[in-house]
């Protein structure tokens, strides 16, 4: 005969020690170390709980990381990049797209700096960041 039961993590540990008592039966425990979940409460307006409730339990906590996730390169790159896309460039000027002169310098010492692994974690993900837009633009560019 099979039975499962569930324990909290106390319980399944007693649960351990009568079987290993009552060795005249086969018994068989797993004990699966579940991570404790803080529970959050947030008063938010009609529509947000709309969206929310669209959104579906599954993935509202990869959208809350997603929206308290920071920038980690100042926000003017993206805009930079964004105001280029949407001027519907020509195949010659995406060829010619590059980063602005202050990006360059930036870029250029947070790899120097890496080098001699003198990065910061933050510097890291922002040279990470800056790896991760050149490989869309090197994407775009190779597709013209």
């Amino acid at each position: 005969i099979d039975q499962k039961f569930s324990f909290n993590h106390a319980a399944a540990h007693q649960a351990v020690e009568v079987a290993k008592q009552n060795s005249s039966r086969m018994v068989t425990i797993s004990i699966h170390e579940m991570p404790v979940m803080p529970k959050i409460t947030l008063e938010v307006s009609e529509e947000l709980s709309t969206q929310v409730a669209e959104l579906g339990g599954d993935r509202l906590s990869e959208a809350l990381a997603l929206g308290l996730r920071q920038s980690v390169v100042p926000s003017e790159v993206y805009r930079y990049v964004l105001d280029f896309l949407t001027s519907n460039p020509t195949a010659a000027e995406i060829a010619d797209f590059r980063p602005t002169i202050q990006m360059q310098e930036r870029l250029r010492d947070l790899l120097d700096r890496s080098y001699g692994d003198r990065l910061t974690s933050a510097e890291r993900q922002e040279l990470d960041e800056y790896e991760r837009i050149e490989h869309y633009v090197v994407m775009l560019k190779a597709s013209i």
